[in-house]
């Protein structure tokens, strides 16, 4: 309850839904097309991939830390 409440409030999960993520690789694609490099796709990349994991663990935690569960 407290990851999941903690989750919520920090809003970091909105990061790989398909809306939000959406919009964030096009700003990344538009500054490495302004850049000329790949590291904006590159940062993102790393941040979506460390949210899912995070994100992940957590749902794990919450499944086996539930009271239905035993």
């Amino acid at each position: 309850g407290l990851a999941r409440r903690a989750a919520a409030a920090l809003k970091f999960h909105r990061l790989v839904q398909a809306v939000e993520l959406s919009l964030i690789v096009v700003l990344a694609a538009l500054w490495d097309a302004l850049s000329g490099g790949l590291a904006a796709t590159r940062v993102l990349m790393v941040a979506c991939v460390v949210v899912a994991v995070l994100q992940t663990v957590l749902h794990l935690v919450s499944i086996l830390a539930s009271r239905r569960l035993s």
